[in-house]
């Protein structure tokens, strides 16, 4: 989903038992996971008998992209565990304020559901899964990958066709990085409508908060083209997958993969970055 969160954004998860309704807060210390290869449940995830001692933890509410431990678009697991209190006949919600973007939600390794959106609260009834008077398991799978087939939340550009949905830009490819206090992205640009006045391109988004992006001041980071040290430009059909070697948490090389123009594979090129400095108060 371009221009609205990249990190995934969990929220408070309360427990909602009964009528008149008690309230428990499941907000605080849960561990968590990054599901690089999307196969978390194959090794046992969400089972109560995996042993996770080994995770990290992540504290909910959370926005994963402003830990640098987890500063990465794809599914996150998280995991809490918590003695429910007796329900005394009464029903029991699990009630989600957000989950950016998709979400799969398990108890006690039972699946409750899913739910897509990345702004809206939902709620499982859990009153047949919940284990009153003792300890429960509860899962979460945040996804907050972009794709070109869900309806995206925020969208930068002036241009009225870069407002029209469907989404019609491809952001298969992006990289993201959290740095003196503000958030960028890298994304492809490369079928028109064009949203920049650069055309086919990698171009750079910013944010302040991680979920408002709009297009940088200097948004282009680079044309589909690649000057050579002697002198030689060579035009690609594609450089995409942008990855970029961090140092001292600023950018220093930018890798790519290079299409060539007629060819049938890419190959890696690095690109070392020239760092300008701005005037201050710029």
């Amino acid at each position: 989903m371009l221009a609205a969160i990249l990190g995934a954004l969990l929220l408070a998860a309360p427990l909602v038992l009964g009528l008149p309704a008690q309230t428990i807060s499941l907000d605080g210390r849960w561990k968590a996971a990054q599901d690089t290869f999307r196969d978390g449940e194959a090794p046992g995830w969400v089972r109560a008998d995996y042993d996770d001692r080994e995770w990290d933890y992540g504290s909910v509410p959370q926005s994963w992209m402003t830990d640098p431990r987890f500063q990465y678009t794809g599914t996150m697991f998280y995991r809490r565990r918590f003695t429910a209190p007796e329900l005394g006949g009464k029903a029991a919600r699990l009630r989600f304020e957000a989950v950016f973007a998709r979400a799969r939600v398990w108890l006690n390794g039972r699946l409750l559901g899913t739910h897509e959106g990345p702004y809206t609260p939902f709620e499982f009834d859990v009153t047949a899964t919940l284990k009153p008077g003792a300890e429960n398991l509860l899962v979460v799978a945040a996804d907050n990958s972009w794709t070109t087939k869900t309806l995206p939340g925020g969208r930068p550009g002036t241009r009225a066709a870069a407002k029209v949905y469907p989404f019609n830009f491809h952001i298969d490819d992006h990289f993201e990085w959290y740095q003196d206090g503000r958030y960028y992205a890298i994304v492809k640009d490369h079928d028109a409508p064009y949203l920049t006045e650069h055309g086919r391109c990698l171009y750079l988004l910013e944010s302040e908060d991680g979920l408002k992006w709009r297009t940088a001041r200097h948004a282009l980071v680079k044309d589909f083209s690649i000057t050579w040290e002697d002198g030689r430009t060579e035009q690609y059909e594609r450089l995409e997958m942008p990855k970029l070697y961090l140092e001292g948490g600023r950018p220093r090389v930018l890798f790519l993969a290079a299409l060539e123009r007629g060819a049938k594979q890419s190959y890696l090129v690095a690109l070392p970055l020239r760092i300008k400095k701005e005037r201050e108060g710029r």
